[in-house]
């Protein structure tokens, strides 16, 4: 388990203020951080930072570890869930030439990785979908807040977290979207639902069965680690316990 932290004592109004302006500037003024290849990671909040930090720095998702079971330069990758982006660029880090697909509802979001897709010339090579990875095609509604930085398909979950934002969001199976692009799988998945795990994962175990390697963050009660790996083990694949502490997130490979 993640090591114990001390609490913070409660910010000051000065300290408050100056974290105010510090976003401000580096909203304005975004700094240019790189990953370990040398892709351009632009840091605009502290949420940025702190992905960024978690990827490149803590390492948080262990490519390099199990490289081997990956195979190939150009593996095919799955991201639900990308937010900005970050994990599919640290595996164009170690792959240069995979081909990834990245899933992200919020439309903010998704012209983010858009712009970092272009700035690090990876365009060609991911297709970027503004949906959410539901059972089937369609239509729903993601509820979130005035910043979009919490979001979930959920009602009930949302009525919990105060998530009081309808925005109405495409919805994409991942068996329609396979077919019609000819895919069999993906050699690499992550799947951050933010507690619709479980369904997706019934929906397509098919498809996502031929993953090597599937990081999967969970949300209990919703979606936890035992029910995601009972679901997984009946593929073959087992969880990744050595060198892999990912808090909420867990790991699980095929071998």
């Amino acid at each position: 388990m993640p090591p114990a932290t001390l609490s913070r004592p409660p910010r000051g109004p000065f300290e408050r203020l100056g974290a105010h302006w510090r976003d401000l500037f580096i909203r304005c003024f975004p700094i240019d951080a790189r990953s370990r290849s040398g892709f351009v990671v632009p840091i605009w909040d502290r949420t940025q930072r702190r992905v960024y930090e978690r990827i490149f720095v803590e390492d948080t998702y262990p490519l390099d570890r199990h490289r081997d079971l990956v195979g190939g330069p150009a593996p095919e990758v799955l991201d639900v869930g990308a937010h900005t982006g970050l994990f599919a660029l640290s595996v164009a880090d170690r792959w240069p030439e995979a081909r990834i697909h990245l899933f992200e509802p919020v439309p903010r979001l998704a012209r983010h990785i858009a712009a970092l897709a272009r700035r690090n010339g990876l365009g060609s090579r991911w297709q970027i979908e503004e949906a959410a990875v539901d059972v089937r095609d369609g239509t729903s509604t993601l509820f979130t807040t005035r910043t979009r930085l919490g979001a979930t398909l959920l009602r009930e979950k949302a009525a919990e977290l105060g998530l009081r934002r309808p925005l109405p969001v495409r919805t994409v199976g991942l068996r329609e979207y396979c077919a019609a692009r000819g895919l069999e799988g993906f050699a690499i998945v992550k799947l951050d639902a933010e507690g619709h795990e479980l369904p997706i994962l019934d929906a397509a175990l098919p498809i996502l069965a031929r993953a090597r390697l599937i990081f999967v963050r969970v949300f209990p009660p919703r979606s936890t680690r035992a029910a995601v790996a009972e679901r997984l083990a009946q593929s073959g694949f087992r969880e990744a316990l050595e060198g892999y502490r990912g808090g909420d997130e867990h790991l699980f490979i095929r071998e």
